[in-house]
């Protein structure tokens, strides 16, 4: 009988001990896959602020080309009413001064 006593309770302790172990083990598992989260959260940052930074590069360097293509037609257009202003300012002159004192 104390035999028996002894032997239940030396398996009480042996649960004991892998149910302490378990949880050892669950606590471990649980840090390692909160590090791993860290981890995978971290590359996914870098990775998407790098992609950021890389469209923002591209945005940047095609805002510049349309700025200057249009700067350029904006010159182009300037130098167009400019000579067109030289071209027409006498006669225009002429018939605005022929206009007025012929009234």
């Amino acid at each position: 009988m104390k035999n028996l006593i002894d032997k239940i309770i030396e398996i009480d302790h042996t649960a004991d001990e892998r149910l302490k172990e378990a949880e050892q083990r669950k606590a471990q598992a649980l840090k390692e896959i909160d590090a791993r989260k860290a981890e995978i959260m971290k590359e996914i940052t870098m990775h998407g602020d790098t992609h950021l930074t890389d469209l923002e590069k591209t945005e940047s360097a095609s805002a510049q080309k349309q700025i200057q293509m249009l700067d350029k037609t904006l010159q182009e257009n300037k130098k167009t009413m400019e000579s067109l202003y030289e071209q027409g300012r006498e006669k225009w002159v002429r018939e605005l001064t022929d206009g007025i004192l012929s009234r």
